[in-house]
């Protein structure tokens, strides 16, 4: 057997794909036709928010119209620090006790679309008090009048960016609060540090409002993209070139050829959200409808893979050792003909070599508003004498005939220097061009999010909201919620662990890291299981897992409260089946799990212990019961195999011959039991068919009753439960009950019985093991 992989085997092995949080937010709109979130914030939280965007346009106007740096309040962006912090910790809390993920997500969106609309307030204020202050009579009569006429039409010139160099710091300083306080909490309360993912936060494409102004524009991206056309051209080239690598959501996307022309309304309350439309027009030149889909990322939006497939050292990220493999090398030469020939028939390359030249010359020129001028010189477009031209024309400039000569002086010595030579230029290019491309994919998806939230004021009337409440409220003490009144009842589902201290104890010895083999292998996969079925997480510590769902009055789909559960425990207990498998290759302890579910027919109660919520539930004692395992009965009859579920009633004689019954005895071993009342209920939400089956070993008849649920993606999974007797514990023996009246439902989730199943569905008689 060949152990060296081969050029292809390590491209593949070698591409890093970014995993990033799907946006959840369809799952907090009110209806099937509701279009926004409503959310409100507590008044310390907006009236900081105000100032601190106050400040700051104060500051930038001011830096535009003086050439300064005013000095800024320091103290204002300390209070808004403070309260920002104060409402997280809320929101990670509520987000925590309901089990869902997307009210933090609406949380952290709704605060950047916050700060940027008071900042575009703010700006539009600033607009208006010069239009003010240039009608008065006695601003007309003075030189004052000419001075404001001139603030008035710089800030008119370069208000995009004022607004995107104000959007940076604001982005700037959320992220210090992310990464020294945020993001830390996050992980440690919900495991997931990033329910945004962080290249959508620090989007440029947020902060520019779409492409913005083109020294903006150029300040992030290479400027020969600006434009639509270019950008799809580009796009065009990179995907001829690896296809071969491409996934089908890619490979095979219908792109628009032409700018598609997007009409939308503005959402009540604020408007469209700045960059909306200008930013879906060009994502729709560059990604197909399947990859612009929630949870559908690839490789491309990683950028360091560009400069490895074309065989780049200029990046350190890009020296995979994987890719060290014989022959790999002219792969990678192929794949740069590939694209520098792809880029010569669409007429790019010398647009490419001008915007790195630009990126180098531009900034040391001290000119502002020149970029257009400057890049077409460059790239052979204008010449000599027309450059001349067009500079005499921008203010600022006083020789522009020395002004081209500088140009022309430093652009001979770039050309001299390896940063520019061939190879590293299109390798960098296309690290530059596949960034932009994700952050036009990020961002558009953050826009049609923030387009999506409504904000209001706490003493806005009644809206509705996912469960109930008027709408989601975010303040900076204690969770506020208003339970639904539709709610008509629960299920409760309890997994006990046994066997996490040994497993933890054993990763010590070995040196493992036991915070992240049991988050990534078993608690991260277990609350993915936990938001697909609609559940929500009532307590998790190492030695149990509460989870709950509620059934609700006049919604068919949420009637399936205990399909779903028995759905969930199922998904739970396979996740356990294959950590213990791993757990074997590590030789690693393995954990066992019993697993109880309970229908109760009226909502739950919620009391609170400060900010916690504490459930008040009656099935969460049911439960405690159903996953007790007791000693003596698994001991004295194990299990086959080592798993599964016996219930038995333990019988005992007096010393008049009169026999006393005892409470229930279980040994429920990564097993599922189902209790009578959530049976019950099971029957009426789904509709079960009914099979005989035979016991190969005892010879009797045994029930499973299959039936079909689906998730909250609408996706279908089966619920397959067998229905057994009680049997009588006397002595030594186990007897079975004739009383038919004596039974116990085990949600079956073994693949080898569930073949038998399938077995009899479609009419093979085969024989299922016994317990």
């Amino acid at each position: 057997m060949n152990d060296n992989p081969s050029p292809a085997d390590s491209i593949r092995n070698g591409l890093l794909v970014p995993k990033f949080e799907a946006l959840r937010l369809d799952r907090l709109l009110s209806g099937s036709d509701s279009t926004v979130i409503d959310v409100a914030f507590g008044p310390g939280l907006r009236e900081m928010a105000t100032a601190y965007a106050v400040a700051l346009v104060r500051d930038g106007v001011q830096r535009l119209w003086d050439s300064r740096s005013p000095a800024s309040d320091a103290a204002v962006g300390d209070e808004f620090a403070r309260e920002l912090k104060a409402h997280h910790r809320q929101a990670i809390k509520l987000a925590k006790s309901s089990g869902r993920i997307e009210r933090l997500q609406a949380f952290q969106l709704a605060i950047i679309k916050l700060v940027l609309i008071e900042t575009d307030a703010e700006i539009e204020a600033v607009r208006e008090e010069l239009g003010e202050a240039r009608n008065q009579p006695a601003t007309q009569s003075s030189g004052q009048g000419l001075k404001l006429h001139n603030r008035a039409v710089l800030l008119a010139r370069r208000v995009s960016s004022v607004r995107y160099g104000i959007a940076r710091q604001l982005t700037s300083e959320l992220l210090r609060l992310e990464y020294a306080d945020l993001m830390p909490l996050r992980k440690s309360v919900l495991g997931n540090p990033w329910p945004i993912a962080e290249a959508m936060l620090n989007n440029p494409v947020l902060q520019l409002g779409g492409v913005g102004m083109i020294g903006d524009f150029a300040a992030n991206y290479p400027i020969c993209v600006l434009d639509q056309e270019s950008m799809r051209r580009v796009n065009r080239c990179l995907v001829e070139t690896f296809a071969e690598w491409l996934p089908p959501a890619v490979a095979t996307a219908e792109v628009s050829k032409q700018p598609p022309r997007i009409e939308r309304g503005g959402r009540r309350g604020q408007g469209a959200i700045r960059g909306l439309l200008e930013t879906e027009r060009r994502v729709r030149l560059l990604c197909g409808s399947a990859e612009l889909s929630e949870g559908v990322d690839s490789w491309l939006d990683e950028p360091d893979n560009a400069a490895t497939l074309l065989g780049s050292d200029a990046f350190e990220r890009s020296k995979i050792k994987r890719w060290f493999a014989p022959g790999i090398a002219d792969l990678q030469h192929r794949h740069w003909r590939r694209f520098d020939r792809n880029l010569g028939r669409e007429d790019l390359k010398d647009a490419i070599t001008a915007s790195y030249e630009f990126d180098e010359i531009y900034p040391v020129l001290g000119l502002v508003g020149a970029e257009s001028v400057v890049f077409d010189f460059l790239r052979g477009s204008i010449g000599r004498r027309d450059a001349i031209r067009r500079l005499d024309g921008i203010d600022g400039v006083r020789d522009a005939d020395g002004l081209v000569r500088r140009i022309a002086s430093r652009r001979r010595e770039l050309q001299r220097k390896p940063v520019l030579g061939k190879t590293q230029l299109l390798a960098r290019f296309a690290r530059d061009f596949m960034r932009l491309r994700r952050d036009m994919k990020l961002g558009w998806r953050a826009l049609v999010a923030m387009d999506m939230i409504r904000l209001v004021e706490r003493d806005a009337g009644p809206v509705s909201s996912d469960d109930g409440a008027p709408l989601l409220i975010f303040h900076g003490n204690a969770p506020v919620e208003t339970a639904r009144e539709d709610v008509i009842g629960h299920v409760v589902v309890r997994v006990e662990v046994q066997g996490m201290l040994a497993l933890v104890t054993q990763m010590h010895r070995l040196r493992l890291d036991p915070t992240a083999k049991l988050s990534g292998m078993f608690f991260d996969r277990v609350t993915k299981c936990v938001e697909r079925f609609g559940a929500q997480k009532v307590s998790v510590d190492s030695e149990a897992m509460v989870f709950s769902l509620m059934q609700r009055d006049g919604h068919l789909v949420e009637h399936l409260a205990v399909a779903r559960a028995c759905a969930l425990a199922r998904a739970v207990v396979e996740l356990t089946t294959q950590m213990n498998v791993r757990n074997a290759e590590l030789s690693l302890p393995e954990i066992e799990v019993a697993v109880a579910i309970s229908y109760c027919d009226e909502p739950p109660v919620f009391v609170y212990d400060n900010v916690r919520k504490v459930t008040v539930s009656s099935a969460l004692r049911r439960v405690r019961q159903l996953t007790r395992n007791h000693p003596v009965l698994r001991k004295s009859y194990p299990l086959p195999g080592g798993r599964g579920l016996r219930v038995v009633m333990p019988v005992k004689q007096d010393g008049s011959g009169h026999e006393e019954h005892e409470p229930l005895a279980r040994a429920n071993v990564n097993a599922i039991e189902l209790d009578t009342s959530a049976f019950s209920q099971l029957q009426r939400e789904i509709r079960l068919r009914c099979l005989e089956m035979r016991e190969k070993e005892r010879g009797r008849q045994m029930v499973v009753h299959v039936g079909e649920c689906t998730d909250v993606r609408g996706e279908t999974v089966g619920v397959f439960v067998r229905q057994r007797s009680i049997r009588f514990w006397m002595g030594r023996q186990l007897i079975d009950s004739r009383d038919p009246g004596r039974l116990y439902y085990e949600v079956l989730w073994e693949p080898k019985i569930l073949e038998v199943v399938h077995g009899y569905l479609h009419g093979s008689e085969r024989q299922v093991g016994a317990d």
